[in-house]
């Protein structure tokens, strides 16, 4: 009984969500992406994971110099050429963050059917650990440039000159 209560409540939280999605996108994808920054980086913090704490810090110093440093210099055409440099940002590191997905898949694949160790390596363990690492982080960063990537295309600006990178 309490598991249908629970899937119950799980749909009708969805049908919530999506009724916020489609009546206030602007807010809906600010609060995402609000989330989906400080829910990890609280996290890894509070538990002491300073390698991610470094990587979010350094990505967001990336981003923040973006999309403002970019805007502030003095360019001839400054709308489209500081939405080109954003948009160039948001796809390459989309597309770098999947990529670096997909090799640290095969390289927990890889460690699932013992290459390393068939291999003689001295600890095989390696090569998964560092797949299953990147493979985290692949995930992660992908969905956190998509969803700032759909976030910048609602505004004014962007929608006027760039799709989102999909």
């Amino acid at each position: 009984m309490l598991f249908f209560f629970f899937f119950g409540l799980v749909v009708a939280f969805r049908f919530l969500v999506i009724n916020w999605q489609k009546n206030s996108p602007k807010t809906f994808h600010a609060t995402t992406l609000a989330g989906l920054w400080l829910f990890p980086f609280t996290f890894a913090v509070y538990h002491f994971f300073w390698r991610f704490t470094l990587i979010l810090l350094a990505w967001t110093a990336v981003t923040i110099n973006v999309f403002f440093g970019f805007k502030l210099k003095k360019m001839e055409h400054p709308e489209r050429g500081w939405t080109k440099m954003v948009y160039t940002w948001l796809c390459g590191g989309y597309r770098v963050a999947q990529y670096g997905g997909y090799i640290g898949i095969g390289g927990v694949v890889i460690e699932i059917f013992g290459i390393p160790a068939a291999l003689g390596m001295r600890s095989p363990s390696v090569v998964g650990e560092f797949g299953s690492l990147l493979f985290a982080y692949g995930i992660y960063f992908s969905v956190l440039m998509s969803d700032l990537a759909s976030f910048t295309s609602a505004t004014d600006v962007f929608r006027r000159t760039v799709s989102v990178c999909h």
